[in-house]
């Protein structure tokens, strides 16, 4: 990663103007920094999923945004923009991932297009769970061995998840 977007980034969350948040209350120098942080050790090779690129949004340090390029299983081919927004207790709450296109996918909200995690990353740990493992978790959704995993009751969107419910989900 150039160290100038990183220093960017670190002085627009030390500042007191630090940049509103996604949800437009105002990231705190804490915050900010662990947020970059976390941007830099994405930038290390081989350290983001494979697929999945992410950039800072010149509009707020707050917000990523990103593509991820599904490589196999029956998403293989498609290509999904999303934004990953922080909240200003952040690394306390985990990221919320937004897709910007209608995805359907058991794990995202068809009226929010919010992913939820599956598995031990949807019980986010601060200093344990990193943006990398959360990145990992969304590639993962998008694979069989996640998708015949899901449960009903784990299901976001009942209605995809009702067309294509594999015989397992509702066993004990």
């Amino acid at each position: 990663m150039p160290w100038d977007l990183l220093s960017r980034m670190l002085s627009q969350g030390s500042s007191s103007k630090a940049g509103p948040s996604h949800d437009g209350s105002t990231l705190g120098p804490v915050a900010a920094a662990e947020i970059a942080m976390e941007f830099a050790s994405l930038s290390s090779p081989g350290a983001c999923p494979r697929g999945i690129y992410m950039t800072p949004s010149p509009e707020a340090l707050s917000k990523w945004e990103g593509v991820f390029f599904v490589h196999s299983g029956p998403y293989s081919g498609a290509i999904l923009r999303f934004v990953m927004a922080f909240k200003p207790d952040f690394p306390h709450t985990a990221p919320v991932i937004r897709f910007e296109s209608e995805v359907f996918h058991p794990l995202i909200d068809p009226k929010t297009k919010v992913w939820h995690p599956h598995g031990p990353i949807s019980q986010w740990r601060p200093r344990i769970h990193h943006v990398v493992h959360f990145l990992s978790d969304l590639r993962r959704s998008f694979q069989i061995a996640v998708l015949d995993n899901i449960m009903d009751s784990e299901a976001v969107n009942k209605q995809i998840w009702s067309q294509v419910l594999p015989p397992s989900a509702t066993s004990p």
